[in-house]
């Protein structure tokens, strides 16, 4: 276990071109004060592999509280709990992220993506039997994505997103307007609560069927 005790960020991955595996790992107490990734920041043309792994209880005054990426993440039977950030509790993504039998459970962001913020345009994101639980985009004003909160390319496939909270998309939210895509497969929505809007998602979502 690695914990920071709030006293700054655990991992800054800067060195592009970097390729990072870890395993069997706990990180937890990283604060990133007015800035991002309190747990991981990791930067451009640089790649993270996550397996069996826990991050909790990380903040950032911005983006990404768990995890901020603006390279490239890998997730596998990781446990992304208690942690938060203005955009992106669990995991603020601006460009490749792969997630697989990963469990997303009661991260907080102050405005966007409980959960997850997808956003930008290169942004990417596939998320497959994994599940998002009782994260919140905390209410007001107009938080959006209990569990996600989506802006570009998203595929769900054989995800559960229940008991999420947020003023709009409770579970899910799209943002149309800004070039977002999500596709969900066998996948379920339900349960979660919109102070404001649809309860389970807000926007145009593409289905692939048996959600």
């Amino acid at each position: 276990m690695i914990d920071a005790g709030t006293l700054g960020r655990v991992f800054d991955l800067p060195l592009a071109g970097a390729d990072v595996y870890l395993s069997h790992l706990e990180v937890r107490g990283g604060a990133a004060n007015a800035s991002e990734g309190g747990g991981f920041a990791v930067r451009p043309s640089t790649v993270l592999t996550l397996v069996d792994s826990i991050v909790t209880d990380n903040q950032a005054d911005t983006l990404g509280g768990g995890i901020y990426s603006n390279g490239t993440v890998w997730l596998d039977q990781t446990f992304i709990e208690g942690n938060s950030a203005v955009d992106g509790g669990g995991l603020y993504s601006a460009a490749v992220a792969r997630i697989s039998r990963t469990t997303f459970q009661s991260n907080t962001a102050a405005s966007t993506g409980g959960a997850i913020a997808n956003i930008g345009g290169s942004a990417d994101l596939v998320l497959q039997v994994s599940t998002l639980k009782s994260n919140v985009a905390t209410p007001g004003p107009d938080s959006g994505g209990g569990a996600i909160y989506n802006q570009s390319a998203a595929l769900l496939v054989n995800v559960t997103v229940v008991s999420n909270l947020a003023d709009w998309g409770g579970g899910l939210y799209e943002a149309d307007g800004l070039g977002a895509n999500a596709t969900l497969l066998n996948t379920i929505v339900a349960g979660n609560v919109a102070i404001k809007g649809n309860h389970d998602g807000e926007g145009v979502f593409a289905s692939l069927g048996f959600n």
